[in-house]
């Protein structure tokens, strides 16, 4: 928050805009500024009841902006992270310097927030390091993982392109999936157009992307149901084919 309004502040002293105020985010023209930000941004007071809070407060946490202005700040925390960002906020204003530290986050089901990113070995250094600097509190931020398919058979949502060996995954773990086919290969859709009756899969377009959409997607995503006992694609292929062989 404080480097927001570092960022905003000079346009919005030019409108008036007291930023002490407790409500200064519910003014224009910063609610029309804030609100459009994808990071949530929000103000409580020292007893951690909501002030305000931003549009993408919806998507992060399954609750309402109206819903989140009825409640504390503890009520979207595990208590841990709760105790910390009470006893950080009285020390940051008994001080006046700032800090950053990480906080867990509890979606509306009660369920910890938790994203396991892994990015390949094709992401540049510089967009991977990028990425590493957002790394918080329950985000997790990889090049790779030996063990996916046992991060996959835990996991409530995976998130991916159609590759084949991530489809095949999905289909061993039953896991609920986002997938975004590549538009530039022929296999990619012709691979979800195939398995979208075998996975509880929801297909995403290139418009989708956009934070607010694949945000909606997500919470969408999470309502979903594993799939319960074993694929209906027979998944044997190595075995089969060298049967096959040997009957030749």
């Amino acid at each position: 928050m404080g480097l927001l309004i570092d960022v905003l502040s000079g346009q919005l002293a030019l409108t008036g805009v007291d930023l002490s105020r407790a409500d200064s985010l519910a003014a224009e023209p910063c609610r029309g500024l804030v609100d459009n930000l994808s990071e949530v941004v929000y103000v409580h007071d020292l007893e951690g009841n909501f002030l305000s809070a931003n549009k993408a407060i919806q998507p992060l946490t399954g609750f309402s902006r109206e819903e989140v202005l009825r409640m504390r700040l503890a009520d979207l925390l595990v208590p841990e992270s709760a105790d910390l960002a009470l006893r950080m906020t009285a020390n940051n204003l008994g001080s006046g310097s700032r800090s950053t530290y990480e906080i867990g986050i509890l979606r509306r089901d009660g369920r910890p927030l938790r994203l396991e990113a892994f990015c390949g070995p094709f992401m540049s250094a510089e967009e991977f390091g990028e990425l590493e600097t957002m790394r918080a509190a329950g985000l997790g931020v990889h090049r790779f993982t030996p063990a996916l398919i046992d991060y996959l058979a835990v996991a409530d949502l995976s998130i991916s392109l159609a590759g084949y060996n991530t489809c095949m995954n999905l289909l061993n773990t039953g896991v609920p999936a986002l997938v975004l086919p590549y538009s530039r290969q022929r296999e990619q859709p012709w691979r979800v157009q195939k398995l979208i009756g075998c996975l509880p899969m929801i297909v995403l377009g290139a418009d989708d992307l956009e934070a607010e959409r694949i945000a909606s997607f997500i919470e969408r995503g999470l309502e979903l149901q594993r799939r319960v006992g074993p694929s209906s694609v027979n998944l044997d292929g190595a075995a089969a084919t060298a049967r096959l062989l040997a009957d030749l």
